[in-house]
């Protein structure tokens, strides 16, 4: 009984070792530091918010995809892109302006291994 139980905490170990976990953090334009992130922030459609998720480790180069989202009658894709991160590089940056009145989803997924790293809510309304 000892050796399956050993073997599945043995497993979860390897898989969560292996993931990508950091945090949110934002800033507005006059601001000069990034102020990490609790719940779903509203934003008005004129701001723009600079935002970055610090990943607490890497182990090996790797590629986060980037997808940010808006809530229709279901999540519409609004963009996407790539970011390389490696353990000198353990940063992933992007900005958001222009967008129009609505609930967003900004998603970040390891590229590598098909899984999602993090993702964050927040509103834009109008002024």
């Amino acid at each position: 009984m000892r050796i399956p139980a050993l073997a599945l905490c043995v497993a979860l170990l390897t898989v969560s070792c292996g993931s990508l976990k950091g945090e949110f953090a934002m800033r507005k334009a006059p601001d000069d530091t990034y102020r990490k992130i609790h719940g779903s922030p509203e934003f008005t459609m004129d701001e723009e918010i600079q935002w970055v998720y610090s990943i607490a480790a890497v182990r090996s180069p790797g590629t986060v995809g980037v997808l940010l989202m808006k809530k229709e009658i279901v999540w519409v894709e609004v963009s996407h892109r790539n970011e390389s991160v490696n353990p000198q590089n353990r940063v992933v940056y992007g900005i958001i302006s222009g967008l129009p009145e609505g609930h967003y989803r900004l998603v970040l997924n390891n590229i590598n291994k098909g899984r999602m790293i993090d993702e964050l809510y927040f509103s834009v309304y109008a002024p």
